[in-house]
C-alpha cells in the first residue's frame, strides 16, 4: 500500500476534536511512515510556522476552486507561495522527493508577493552554494 497523498500536494486537514489547529488547506511537507495501520505526513498551514503530523484519515483532497497555489520553479526547486495575513509566505522544496526546507520567505505584514519570491530564491542560491561546498 502507498501514501495516498504526495509532498507538495495541497489537501484539507480536518483536526480530530480538541486538538487546537485551523481548518483548510495544508501543504504535505513530509511522508512519514505507517504507524497503528495509517500513513501519516507532515503538513504546513500557511498561517503557522511549525509543522504539524496527521494521519491519513483526517485529510482529503482539495477541491481546485479551493487550491490557490502558484508554484514557481527555480533552479529545480519548487516554489510555493501562498497568502498569510496580509502578506505572504513561501515554501521552498528541494529537486527530489525531499521534504520541505525548513527555511522559507515571508512577509507577514501587507507586502509584494513578488519581493517574496526573491526572498525564496535568495534562500534557495544560498542552498545550492551550500551543498556544492559539501560535494
Amino acid at each position: 500500500m502507498a501514501h495516498k497523498f504526495q509532498i507538495g500536494q495541497v489537501v484539507e486537514y480536518r483536526p480530530p476534536r480538541g486538538i487546537d489547529a485551523p481548518r483548510g488547506p495544508y501543504l504535505v511537507a513530509a511522508l512519514l511512515p505507517e504507524r497503528d495501520g495509517e500513513f501519516h505526513y507532515h503538513l504546513r498551514h500557511p498561517g503557522e510556522v511549525h509543522v504539524r503530523i496527521a494521519g491519513e484519515s483526517a485529510l482529503s483532497f482539495v477541491r481546485e476552486a479551493t487550491a490557490t497555489s502558484e508554484i514557481i520553479t527555480y533552479k529545480g526547486y519548487r516554489l510555493d507561495p501562498r497568502p498569510v495575513g496580509r502578506g505572504w509566505r513561501v515554501f521552498i522544496f528541494p529537486p527530489g522527493n525531499k521534504p520541505v526546507l525548513s527555511e522559507y520567505a515571508s512577509s507577514l505584514e501587507k507586502g509584494s508577493k513578488d519581493q517574496v519570491v526573491k526572498e525564496a530564491k535568495e534562500i534557495v542560491d544560498t542552498d545550492l552554494e551550500r551543498r556544492l561546498r559539501i560535494l
